[in-house]
């Protein structure tokens, strides 16, 4: 975990390293979770989601930058051992892929 950290620090992806770098951070976390039922109940979502990020992704890099330290913030809880900053930093990042997807969706005139 402490080198994706490091990897997830760098500045030099593309998109498709990025998303491989992704899938391995997710196969960290659950392996850290040490938890049978969170690879069943993270695949279905993390597979929407990843999907539909990168074919709506326009600001490769900033959006990139966004994931990459949300992600980072997971990876540091577990090395830390700290369960309730692992728990914020992957509502954080729920929160990041929430609101990607409605203002993906939202119309650019619709103020809400």
């Amino acid at each position: 975990m402490a080198e994706m950290v490091d990897l997830l620090a760098g500045d030099a992806f593309t998109l498709q390293a990025y998303a491989e770098t992704v899938k391995d951070t997710h196969e960290l976390i659950v392996a850290g979770a040490a938890n049978d039922y969170l690879a069943d109940a993270m695949a279905p979502l993390q597979g929407l989601s990843r999907r539909f990020w990168f074919a709506h992704v326009v600001d490769h890099q900033a959006e990139i930058a966004t994931g990459s330290e949300l992600h980072t913030q997971i990876l540091r809880a577990f090395l830390d051992r700290d369960a309730d900053a692992a728990e914020t930093a992957s509502h954080a990042l729920n929160d990041y892929l929430v609101e990607f997807s409605y203002a993906t969706l939202r119309p650019a005139h619709d103020p809400t």
